[in-house]
């Protein structure tokens, strides 16, 4: 059904409230150019700017706004710019070239924002597989693993260029929307200006996070859904498209909704059955599902990462805001905090879809493509309410990041009557210019590290008590990867202050005073604090062990280390760790037993193997000790102990029963025995009690002394 043209009149209104909004947000970006801090969050990016810039860019908007030179903007741009949307090798190639530089150049300083600090650190420890991030994750993951060994890069760089070329992809996934839902140069124009000025756009400048392939697909499905909604392509088309984003990450399921209005509600000019259309949709996501656990399984996926990922490492998690409280539904904080995220969001098409609200609630029944997308724009706002951000809503903030195109593009939707004629250019010049005064200030804010950190430590004043801690943690790992040791320990400091209930501040605290402080005391003090909050935490089971064995108390330090023995969470190190405590409390067994679960853990640990074969050798256990001594020549194939002590295995053995020693397998362990004994002579390295053992040996191969 065709939509409603708008007269003179009510397109003049339309206009003259869209102004007055534009207006409100250039009048709080001013405001909350002088008031940095958790109030205004989502616009105050320009409190970190000098004077001038604070106050200039909301004038200009103004200015642009309220005078003829927005309207000549609007013609300018429509007139010179918008014809360049028509041509395929510019807005495919060039203009995502273009735009991946930019994102590069402008790409964020530090990882605050979101989870990006723990997701980076993860993956550098080999962790394969995180939750709800799905193939997005563990793709990064194994592109890491297969980079790592011939690149000096790390998983934040390989985030960092993953994401710039998603955003290379969006750009040319906002080509192509654009080129299918508008018909004319300036509407063209319009749309790609509200979906190319988003802030949201800052997930695409070298953001460490799991949500830049999926803000790619969500603009391909809302753009196809639309279309199909006219009419224009098959069902199949936004289902593949909705598909692939959750094939990249679960959070996918927040639009999910909208898909099921074609089903129930079909498409004009496409007759097929519910059935038909059902399987349209349910096709291309269960195919998705599905190869997606494929690629899991083949990973190495197993009960074990499903129970840690969905059932016990997530357990006490809420997945709604409580009703009461600080930050709870009814409180002022969380709808601050609310309005904060949707200006962050989308604030340009949420203030052109609230000056269109008369005309869209007059003509909700004329618009098949239109009125199901603001249903998922209420939808959307409604799950930013209700749903419960562990890390404080201003720094979860990109939750919802990847799905903030469905404001654009409903926006768009809702405009586009006007765009179209000579009216746009009163549009798009004012849209374009209070959207781009907008969001440059929030990209060039996170582009610098001394001010991203500041702006970050103003924000996270009000968040809920665990995730102000946690922010506080962040910081002082940023600030101790940089040296300044003062700064973090009192971040850290502040951390365990705030939330003391939480054994890895008090751990991260005492890893600080123990590794960089050298203050051993107070890093004692502080891991045995966090033994009392949680008594099984592993690495402070362990640096407790490791300071008493240090201090020379192996009988204090032998009960913590048995308390790792075994576990999941005991690291090679530990298991060392707990070898030597043993083996010098004459518990010979307990520490081979030890070293064992150490070589198990870390092939690599080379010089567990000696005390493996050393331990092996005073038990009276020669077989034992040449398998230990041969892993260790293998891994270190001129270790002169590995050499000496395979011939005093081997021969220790021969020894004791040369009856056994004559069948051919034998016989080449004490021919291999001889011929480490020669280069051990030629390097000057054979004792004479290696040379008789040698002796003896030779002389049961059947040859000469």
């Amino acid at each position: 059904m065709a939509e409603q043209a708008n007269t003179p009149g009510t397109e003049g209104r339309d206009i003259s409230r869209l102004r007055f909004f534009l207006s409100g947000l250039l009048l709080l970006q001013l405001i909350g150019a002088f008031l940095p801090g958790p109030l205004l969050w989502g616009i105050n990016h320009l409190a970190y700017a000098p004077l001038i810039v604070r106050i200039l860019p909301p004038l200009l908007g103004l200015l642009v706004v309220w005078s003829p030179w927005g309207e000549r903007l609007g013609a300018w741009l429509a007139g010179r710019i918008a014809p360049l949307l028509d041509r395929r090798l510019i807005v495919y190639l060039l203009l995502p070239l273009l735009g991946g530089s930019v994102f590069w150049l402008l790409r964020t300083a530090s990882h605050f924002l979101g989870d990006g600090w723990l997701i980076g650190e993860l993956m550098e420890e080999g962790m394969r597989f995180h939750g709800y991030d799905f193939l997005d994750y563990h793709l990064h993951a194994r592109a890491f693993m297969l980079l790592r060994p011939h690149l000096q890069i790390t998983s934040f760089e390989v985030f960092a260029v993953a994401s710039v070329i998603a955003g290379a992809a969006y750009l040319a996934a906002a080509a192509y929307v654009v080129r299918g839902l508008a018909t004319d140069a300036a509407s063209r124009l319009l749309l790609y200006a509200l979906l190319v000025l988003l802030p949201p756009l800052q997930i695409f400048m070298g953001y460490v996070e799991c949500y830049a392939h999926l803000m790619v697909c969500t603009l391909l499905y809302l753009g196809l859904l639309a279309r199909h909604l006219r009419g224009e392509v098959p069902l199949w088309a936004p289902a593949t498209a909705f598909a692939c984003g959750l094939f990249f990450h679960m959070d996918a399921v927040f639009l999910a909704p909208l898909l099921a209005v074609p089903v129930f509600w079909p498409a004009p000019g496409r007759a097929s059955s519910f059935f038909g259309r059902l399987l349209a949709v349910a096709l291309p996501v269960l195919t998705a599902i599905a190869l997606g656990i494929a690629i899991y399984l083949l990973g190495g996926y197993n009960r074990q990462w499903y129970e840690f990922d969905f059932l016990t490492g997530r357990r006490f998690e809420r997945v709604f805001v409580e009703l009461t409280g600080h930050h709870g539904l009814l409180s002022l904080t969380h709808w601050k905090d609310v309005i904060n995220l949707l200006l962050l969001l989308a604030p340009v098409p949420l203030a052109l879809l609230l000056a269109a609200g008369p005309r869209l609630r007059a003509q909700w029944r004329t618009s098949r493509a239109r009125t199901p997308l603001v249903a998922g724009c209420i939808w959307l706002i409604l799950l930013t309410v209700i749903l419960h951000m562990k890390l404080g809503v201003a720094r979860d903030w990109d939750l919802f990041a990847a799905q903030a195109p469905i404001f654009a593009v409903t926006a768009f939707l809702a405009w586009a009557p006007l765009a179209a004629g000579k009216s746009g250019a009163r549009l798009i010049g004012p849209v374009a210019a209070v959207a781009l005064v907008l969001c440059l200030p929030w990209f060039w804010l996170n582009a610098g590290d001394e001010r991203s950190v500041q702006r970050f430590s103003d924000v996270i004043g009000d968040l809920p008590g665990h995730a102000r801690a946690y922010a506080h943690e962040e910081i002082a790992k940023y600030h101790r990867d940089r040296g300044d040791f003062q700064a973090a320990l009192e971040e850290y400091t502040t951390a365990t202050r705030i939330f003391p209930g939480n054994a890895r501040f008090h751990t991260a605290l005492a890893a600080l005073h123990y590794n960089h402080g050298g203050n051993r005391d107070s890093a004692f003090v502080a891991f045995r604090r966090a033994l009392e909050v949680d008594s099984t935490f592993a690495i402070a089971l362990q640096m407790v062990a490791r300071i008493h064995f240090e201090r020379a108390e192996l009988e204090e330090a032998l009960p913590y280390a048995r308390r790792l023995a075994g576990q999941r969470s005991e690291t090679a190190k530990a298991a060392v760790l707990h070898g030597l405590v043993a083996e010098q409390l004459r518990l010979y067994e307990e520490a081979d037993a030890a070293f064992r679960r150490a070589t198990a853990r870390d092939p690599a640990m080379r010089g567990v193997f000696e005390r493996v074969a050393r331990l092996a050798m005073q038990r009276g256990e020669p077989g034992r000790a040449e398998i230990a001594y041969r892993e260790l020549l293998r891994l270190s194939p001129r270790s002169v102990p590995a050499r000496q002590g395979i011939i005093v295995a081997v021969h220790t053995q021969y020894a004791a029963a040369p009856e056994a020693w004559v069948d051919e397998p034998h016989r080449r362990r004490m021919a291999e025995a001889v011929r480490l004994l020669e280069s051990l002579v030629a390097e000057g390295r054979a004792n004479a009690e290696l040379i008789d053992r040698s002796s003896a040996l030779r002389r049961g191969l059947g040859g000469g002394d």
